[in-house]
């Protein structure tokens, strides 16, 4: 469990371009972003890392989520 806010950094083309948003916290232990949907269309490849504040490193790995129809 993480007691601080976090940072989620994703990119839509290999990390060419990326963008950064602010983890808003829910509850104890859950943190949530909103995106537009906008950013999807199917065929892209979401990939995103997330920092927490207080921490020297961001969590093991970079994720990727495949969007499709």
């Amino acid at each position: 469990m993480c007691g601080s806010p976090g940072l989620f950094r994703f990119t839509l083309d290999g990390w060419r371009t990326y963008y950064e948003i602010r983890l808003r916290k829910r509850s104890r232990s859950v943190y949530d972003t909103f995106f537009h949907s906008g950013h999807f269309v199917s065929g892209t490849l979401l990939e995103f890392t997330i920092e927490w504040s207080g921490q020297a490193n961001r969590d093991d790995g970079v994720f990727r989520i495949a969007i499709e129809d």
